[in-house]
Formats: structure tokens, C-alpha cells, sequence
């Protein structure tokens, strides 16, 4: 399989994967109540801030830029505005969707490192024992 189509697979599923995780994996994220949650909702909201955190750290820039003049203390950015406008969600769309392809493609090339790895030690073996 070369490299082209290894790509196109990687980017379809995490486009699936994102489409499914931004529609349902953002519910789990409430800034209130993260303690009184069940375990499995606490790791969904988790994996939900890590998965996402390219796009919120770009907002959080945009915001930072937007409001150059206003009085914030020295070296700290001020809290971004996540209003729910078509904008924000884009932008933390496509962060998670770029961190999933990311993520998709190192675990493709791992496990085809490692089976590889496994051939060629196996290979040897059967040498050895030749």
C-alpha cells in the first residue's frame, strides 16, 4: 500500500472519527460539574480537551490579538471568548481533526513498524535454526 493511499484512508476515518467526536464528545465537557461525573464521562471530556486543544489554543491566540489593548496583566492571555458561533466550532473542528489524523498515522506507521520489526525477527529465527 503506498504512501497516498495510506493518507487518503488516515484522513477519511479521521474525518468520521472527528465528525462522531465533536458531535457527541463535546457534551461530556462541562466546566462545572467534572467531578460528580461517572469515570467513562470524565475520560471522554479528557480525551475531548486533548483532541481539541490545537483549536482552542488558536482561539485563545485570536482573542489574545483581538484584544491587544485591553488591560491584562504582563505575560498572561486573557480567557478566550468560546461563544457558540459557526467560527469557534470550525476552528475547533478542524484542531481536532488535524490531531486525529495525527494520531491515526503515528498508530498506522507503529503498528507497521512493529509488524515488520516482528517479520524480520522471525525471519531470523528460522534461520538460526536451519
Amino acid at each position: 500500500m503506498n504512501m497516498k493511499w495510506k493518507m487518503g484512508v488516515v484522513f477519511i476515518a479521521a474525518l468520521a472519527i472527528e465528525t462522531a467526536n465533536f458531535r457527541f464528545g463535546g457534551v461530556a465537557l462541562d466546566p462545572g460539574g467534572l467531578m460528580d461525573m461517572p469515570w467513562h464521562l470524565k475520560m471522554i471530556a479528557i480525551e475531548w480537551s486533548l483532541l481539541h486543544a490545537p483549536g482552542i489554543m488558536v482561539l485563545n491566540i485570536l482573542d489574545w490579538l483581538g484584544r491587544r489593548g485591553a488591560s491584562v496583566a504582563p505575560g498572561t492571555l486573557p480567557p478566550a471568548n468560546l461563544s457558540s458561533h459557526w467560527g469557534s466550532a470550525i476552528v475547533i473542528f478542524i484542531g481536532g481533526y488535524l490531531a486525529t489524523a495525527l494520531v491515526l498515522f503515528t498508530i498506522g506507521l507503529s503498528a507497521q513498524w512493529f509488524l515488520r520489526r516482528r517479520r524480520n525477527h522471525t525471519a531470523e529465527n528460522s534461520i538460526r535454526l536451519a
